[in-house]
C-alpha cells in the first residue's frame, strides 16, 4: 500500500500502521516498512464526505440523534463497512473501517477529544481491525515470563491491567494490555505485542506505582490513567516488543471478600473452552466462517495451553501474593512440560 511521505508509521499487535497524525508518547517505526492499514484521523466531521452521509448507513434520523456508543454496518458493492460511534451530548467521536480492514477514518467534534481519539484507536478500533483481518483475539492483558507469555483474561473491570501491573512491578515485562492477538503455527500460539502502556484506575496506580500526577489521562471523561512503560518510566517498567509463545492462561474470577489469599484452580477442557469463548474479543465483527475458525483455534488452545482460574480477595493489598501464586503455578507448569 502506498502512503504519504509525511505520515507516521507505528507497529501494534503485528500490524504496520500509517497514521497522518502523531500519537503522543508512542514511538514510531521505519517508514519504509510495508503498511497493512492506513489510518486517516480527519478531525472535525465534514458533512460532504459520503462516508458520513446518513443515507450511506441507512440509519433513521431519530436514532442518529439519540444513540450512545454504537456499532453500525452498511453493505456496499465492495463489502461491509463498520462504524464505531461514541456520542455524548454535543460531543461525537467515531471511526469508520473499510471491509478488509485496510483503511480507517476517524472523526471527532472538538480538539480536546484527541485524548479519547487515541484511546479508542489503540483499544476498540485496533481490536476490531484484527478481527476483520481474521486474527483471533482474547480480552486479556499479557506479560512476558522468560521467553514465553501468560495471558490474564477477564471482562472490563475484572482487574486484568492491575494484575499485569502487579507482575510487571516485580520484574515481568508487559507484552499487551486489553487485547491478546493470537497467531498460531504448527505447534504454538504466538501473542503479538501491543503498545507500551497500561490503563489503570487511580486506586491501582497508587497501590502499585504511587502518585497519579505524572500519568496522562486515558479519556477526558474518566480518571483512568496511562502508565507509560517506556519514556520516563522505562527504568521501573519493561515492555516486551517481540511476539512470544503463549505458555498459560489465567481467568480472573470475581473478587471474594471471604478469601484471605489468592488461589489458582485448574479447569477442565469444557470449562476452559467456555471461559475462552466468553472472553473472546470483538465477536460482533466475525463472519460465520470466522466464527468456525475461532472455535477451532480456541479449542486447540484449550487442549495445548494450561487454562487456570485465579481467585482473589477483594483487596489490592494482596497484589504481591498474586505474583507469588502465579510464579509457583508457572514452576509447576514447567515441570509438567
Amino acid at each position: 500500500m502506498s502512503i504519504k511521505n509525511d505520515n507516521y508509521c507505528y507497529q501494534f499487535y503485528g500490524l504496520n500502521l500509517s497514521i497522518n497524525r502523531l500519537l503522543p508518547g508512542l514511538a514510531g517505526v521505519n517508514s519504509s516498512t510495508s503498511i497493512d492499514v492506513a489510518i486517516d484521523l480527519v478531525g472535525e466531521q465534514q458533512s460532504q464526505l459520503p462516508l458520513l452521509e446518513q443515507t450511506f448507513w441507512n440509519v433513521p434520523l431519530e436514532w442518529y440523534q439519540k444513540t450512545g456508543f454504537l456499532l453500525w454496518t452498511t453493505h456496499q458493492d465492495d463489502g461491509t463497512y463498520w462504524r464505531i460511534r461514541s456520542f455524548d451530548g454535543v460531543d461525537c467521536l467515531e471511526f469508520i473501517l473499510n471491509p478488509d480492514g485496510s483503511q480507517v477514518w476517524g472523526f471527532w467534534s472538538r480538539d480536546a477529544l484527541f485524548t479519547d481519539v487515541v484511546s479508542l484507536l489503540l483499544g476498540c478500533v485496533l481490536g476490531h481491525l484484527l478481527r476483520l483481518r481474521g486474527v483471533t483475539c482474547l480480552h486479556a492483558s499479557v506479560v512476558a515470563v522468560d521467553d514465553s507469555a501468560i495471558a490474564i483474561l477477564g471482562q472490563s473491570g475484572a482487574g486484568k491491567s492491575t494484575t499485569a501491573a502487579a507482575l510487571a512491578s516485580r520484574g515481568f515485562s508487559v507484552l499487551a494490555d486489553d487485547i491478546a492477538a493470537l497467531i498460531p503455527d504448527e505447534k504454538r500460539f504466538w501473542v503479538q505485542p501491543g503498545y507500551p502502556r497500561l490503563r489503570l484506575w487511580p486506586n491501582s496506580v497508587k497501590a502499585i506505582h504511587g502518585s497519579i500526577e505524572d500519568l496522562s489521562l486515558v479519556s477526558v471523561n474518566l480518571d483512568k490513567r496511562f502508565l507509560d512503560l517506556q519514556g520516563k518510566h522505562k527504568e521501573q517498567w519493561q515492555f516486551q516488543p517481540q511476539a512470544l509463545p503463549l505458555m498459560a492462561v489465567y481467568i480472573l474470577g470475581e473478587r471474594d471478600r471471604n478469601l484471605t489469599a489468592p488461589k489458582i484452580n485448574s479447569l477442565s477442557l469444557p470449562e476452559a473452552m467456555k471461559h475462552l469463548m466468553f472472553n473472546s474479543y470483538g465477536r460482533a465483527f466475525l463472519t460465520s466462517q470466522q466464527c468456525r475458525q475461532e472455535f477451532e483455534e480456541l479449542g486447540q488452545l484449550a487442549k495445548t495451553v494450561p487454562v487456570r482460574e485465579l481467585l482473589r480477595p477483594d483487596n489490592l493489598g494482596n497484589l504481591g501474593q498474586i505474583y507469588d501464586v502465579i510464579v509457583e503455578d508457572l514452576h509447576l507448569i514447567h515441570t509438567l512440560v
